[in-house]
């Protein structure tokens, strides 16, 4: 399991001018669901689910209020082995 924190995810982006990440796909249309990363140095983080296949009211409070602390949780609670090596890949951990 990977332990990062969202400073270090913060200063990776900005250092990497890493402006978005996909966290995910739509199992029904296979949206790439994404992150987006904007902001004096990445400091504004918004999620987007992208598609209508599931209730968008679900993710509307993490449109709206998304922080790094957020993007490290969900990494951090990958225990997917393969998504766990994609996350290191894109991230240089």
């Amino acid at each position: 399991m990977l332990q990062v924190t969202p400073e270090q995810l913060q200063a990776l982006s900005y250092e990497r001018r890493i402006t978005r990440w996909i966290s995910e796909e739509c199992p029904t249309c296979d949206y790439k669901i994404h992150y987006k990363f904007s902001g004096e140095d990445n400091n504004t983080v918004q999620f987007d689910p992208g598609c209508t296949c599931s209730d968008i009211e679900t993710f509307r409070p993490k449109y709206v209020n998304s922080s790094w602390k957020e993007v490290a949780e969900y990494i951090n609670g990958q225990q997917d082995m393969e998504k766990i090596k994609q996350i290191k890949e894109f991230w240089n951990l």
